[in-house]
């Protein structure tokens, strides 16, 4: 069941690094990657994915925006690994 966890997580982790639009390669389709993210963002599919990795969509939200106001002063390897922390220092945010 970790292992489920874990992959949910990711999947929470990349959509926030596209909405921040932090990418790790400028490509001509991460304009696309950033509005479908954007969109995702508090979506039915993305609260069904928050509860499939035991995180509380509207904590993941709040985390989100907290980023969202720093966006300009990370990495995009900084941003990953601060939100893969951030997601795994609680078992239930």
């Amino acid at each position: 069941m970790e292992r489920e966890i874990n992959l949910f997580k990711a999947i929470i982790i990349q959509g926030l690094m596209d909405s921040l639009q932090k990418f790790l390669f400028k490509e001509s389709k991460n304009d696309y990657y950033y509005i479908t993210a954007y969109e995702w963002l508090g979506s039915d599919d993305f609260k069904f994915i928050c509860e499939h990795a035991n995180l509380n969509p509207n904590n993941v939200l709040k985390i989100y925006k907290k980023f969202k106001k720093y966006k300009n002063y990370l990495t995009p390897d900084t941003t990953k690994v601060l939100l893969h922390e951030a997601f795994n220092r609680h078992k239930q945010l």
